[in-house]
């Protein structure tokens, strides 16, 4: 809901090796490795997913990364999250560096979303990063068929 310091920093180098380098297959990479987690690279898909990375990012401007990396430095959606009044599912990793469920004190992780949507369910996955449908996508697709089926039921009846 909002980024720590910590992950400002992250974006606001992100935006400076953009600038740098473009949005060459070194930084594709380098965002990757905060994207992505480790056992999921050391897998047999791990070539896959880095040639993908490499792709999308090559088919982005660096006016387009820098502005992302921006939107989401400044972005602070507490307020937006208190009036949620919807059957809300959040899920994370607690191996997931870009939006992760604790942050330091300025932020507004996973598990503060949680913690201030009333009756939000939270999905903690132990071992990946951030790129759940990338990583776990049965198991993501899954949890979130069975929520929209207990919504559903608790909307309509």
């Amino acid at each position: 809901a909002k980024c720590d310091e910590m992950r400002k920093i992250m974006f606001r180098t992100w935006r400076h090796m953009a600038r740098s380098w473009g949005c060459s297959t070194e930084f594709a990479d380098h965002v990757l490795t905060q994207a992505v987690g480790a056992d999921y690279l050391d897998g047999p898909n791990g070539p896959a997913i880095v040639e993908m990375v490499r792709t999308i990012v090559g088919l982005n401007s660096v006016d387009t990364v820098v502005q992302a990396c921006l939107a989401m430095e400044n972005m602070d959606l507490r307020e937006d999250c208190k009036k949620i009044k919807n059957p809300t599912l959040v899920i994370t990793a607690k191996k997931d560096m870009l939006t992760p469920m604790e942050t330091g004190a300025s932020g507004a992780g996973a598990q503060w979303v949680a913690d201030n949507v009333p009756g939000c369910e939270l999905i903690v996955y132990e071992d990946i990063g951030h790129a759940d449908l990338v990583e776990c996508p049965e198991k993501t697709i899954a949890s979130t068929i069975n929520f929209l089926r207990r919504a559903k039921q608790k909307v309509l009846g």
